[in-house]
């Protein structure tokens, strides 16, 4: 076998047992509102709620859809926002992402936590993760709509904009008031 290819398998196999590792501790990337376990941090919370105080997770049950997690960030008055967890699924499998919401379900931040795949990594970029910030439910939060598809990531964008989507329904249920279009 020849030396080149020899090193290619060798940084193949070492890239599919980096993913699977990743996979399996639950790593997590280090960004507001997460913890390198996928827990909700406090004091990371605080770059976007200030008045953030205490956490406290919600039930979610089966109306949750894709959110897997909702947690409650209280402030000196009541709930000032939330934080959902959320997994969905693309043609690369599934993959993690959190949203943070304010008490009016408007997006503050969205990203992706964990996303093992080879294709569609691009949803990871801010260029696309950030045009959730300010959406609610009002919005459609549809690639092709309001949102751009990521080029060569089309699925896990749009898997990505249905996981925002059901986090913003999600908080509007919680807060009594259904009004998403679907």
């Amino acid at each position: 076998m020849r030396r080149h290819t020899r090193q290619a398998i060798g940084r193949a196999a070492l890239a599919a047992t980096t993913a699977v590792a990743v996979f399996a501790t639950g790593l997590a990337l280090t960004v507001p509102g997460c913890s390198a376990g996928g827990d909700v941090d406090l004091d990371r919370l605080r770059g976007v709620f200030p008045a953030a105080r205490r956490v406290t997770e919600v039930p979610v049950g089966a109306e949750g859809g894709q959110v897997r997690r909702l947690t409650a960030v209280w402030g000196p008055g009541g709930v000032v926002g939330y934080v959902a967890d959320a997994e969905v699924v693309s043609r690369s499998g599934p993959f993690r992402i959190r949203v943070i919401l304010d008490s009016a379900a408007r997006v503050r931040r969205a990203w992706v936590t964990r996303y093992v795949g080879r294709r569609g990594r691009q949803v990871k970029s801010a260029r696309f993760t950030d045009q959730f910030i300010g959406k609610g439910p009002g919005d459609a939060l549809r690639v092709g709509r309001d949102i751009d598809a990521v080029t060569g990531a089309t699925l896990s964008s749009r898997a990505m904009a249905g996981g925002v989507r059901q986090a913003v329904r999600a908080v509007e249920r919680l807060a009594g008031r259904d009004s998403a279009p679907r």
